[in-house]
């Protein structure tokens, strides 16, 4: 993934705020699977050269306790239209994409008690979050 991301001028920053001793029971290979996943598809939303943020920290939503993950790419964005559609199954928007990558991705989210969402502008980049409770 580091080399796809050096090929398309891509930079990924990274930053927590202070995360360390906080606990959340995951299945860390599905997590990994998801994250692997975001990542790569905002590698793949950046054209030419762009920036890949992905922070961690802690937040509180309707009195619960969540870890969030979140990854900012600088990519061509998405519009409302197509946010609303991204996350049903065989969706895709890459010609030899098929569609279950982010679908799955928020089944794990789910299947975990977390939430998993997007915001974007079109051309103006996108940010996945995914809270897990701790």
């Amino acid at each position: 993934m580091n080399n796809q991301a050096s090929l398309q001028n891509v930079s990924i920053n990274f930053s927590s705020n202070e995360v360390e001793n906080w606990e959340v029971m995951i299945d860390d290979s599905q997590i990994k699977q998801v994250l692997i996943n975001l990542i790569q598809n905002a590698i793949e939303a950046i054209i030419d050269e762009g920036t890949i943020t992905i922070s961690l920290s802690h937040v509180n939503v309707y009195d619960s306790s969540y870890i969030q993950i979140q990854i900012v790419d600088s990519g061509d964005g998405m519009t409302k239209e197509e946010q609303k559609s991204i996350f049903t199954p065989f969706h895709s928007s890459k010609e030899q994409g098929l569609g279950l990558g982010l679908s799955i991705c928020k089944d794990i989210i789910e299947s975990h008690k977390g939430i998993l969402t997007v915001s974007s502008v079109k051309h103006d980049g996108t940010t996945f979050k995914i809270l897990l409770p701790e």
